[in-house]
């Protein structure tokens, strides 16, 4: 009795090595074809990819191969095909920016309704966000797509060329006035784009004056020191003095602050306009 026992037990664990055995072969050979398709793919050719696709399926990296394969050929694939494949390895870190070029594309053709489907704000995308917009305005959503430009459009930064043609939209409804020009120009000169703040500036018109200076004040803030120049007194003008006298305090925080009341008599600061003004003031005067 005893002996059959012990026959049976070795050969149950015989089988069990050969089959663990026979497993690790499979994942060696598993990892041959998916480096070999790896490669190939990218030199753009899925042959391998295509041949090895049934052995692979159960290979736990399987999936970028997919997403390798499908990106390579994302304007002839089919938007089912697409689908599929964000339905079932929408987590990997990738996925976002094969949606990213996929709602780009969709965008490109026309084909709203799978792009208003699939696009997120959360994805962090400025152009999406810009390419919805557009959607919004084209299909008489108006109100939504205003309001979408006028938030997209209060940025220092320089946008993606995607939202060119959704503020050209925007521009052609008469809702880009003169004085959302002169915000954006203010706030590129604030982050130091001058490239940005240049063009906003030569796009002026009853306010190119006061563009020209902020220009000149935010990169030369000594001009602050000849108060003459700074008039006749408005809320652009007043815009310069308070960049001039905020760049003016990191440099010569001593000047700035003799300067200060003066300025706050005359220009149109708000309180908070003063406060920050004096804060960069104080905390420059810290650091020395």
């Amino acid at each position: 009795m005893r002996s059959r026992l012990f026959s049976f037990l070795s050969c149950l664990l015989l089988s069990t090595t050969a089959i663990q055995t026979a497993h690790a072969v499979d994942l060696n050979q598993q990892r041959k074809y998916y480096d070999e398709a790896k490669r190939a793919l990218a030199k753009g050719d899925s042959g391998p990819y295509q041949m090895y696709s049934t052995a692979l399926a159960d290979y736990p990296l399987e999936p970028y191969l997919e997403y390798d394969e499908l990106t390579a050929r994302l304007k002839t694939a089919s938007n089912a095909e697409i689908e599929k494949f964000l339905a079932e390895h929408g987590d990997l870190p990738q996925a976002n920016w094969m949606k990213l070029r996929w709602l780009r594309w969709l965008a490109e053709r026309g084909d709203w309704q799978p792009f208003v489907k699939y696009y997120d704000p959360k994805m962090n995308f400025v152009e999406l966000d810009c390419l919805y917009g557009q959607y919004q305005l084209s299909n008489n959503k108006r109100a939504e797509g205003y309001a979408s430009a006028e938030k997209l459009w209060m940025t220092g930064k320089t946008l993606p060329a995607a939202c060119d043609g959704f503020f050209a939209q925007w521009a052609a409804a008469g809702q880009l006035t003169e004085q959302k020009r002169w915000q954006r120009a203010k706030l590129a000169a604030q982050a130091r784009n001058y490239s940005l703040a240049n063009t906003l500036v030569n796009s002026l018109n009853s306010l190119a004056p006061q563009g020209r200076l902020l220009l000149a004040v935010a990169q030369k803030p000594e001009m602050v020191n000849n108060p003459a120049q700074f008039a006749p007194v408005d809320e652009a003008m007043s815009d310069v003095v308070g960049l001039g006298l905020r760049r003016l305090a990191k440099e010569d925080p001593q000047k700035a602050l003799s300067m200060l009341d003066g300025y706050a008599a005359t220009m149109h600061f708000s309180r908070e306009e003063q406060v920050e003004i004096a804060k960069e003031i104080g905390l420059t005067l810290a650091r020395r």
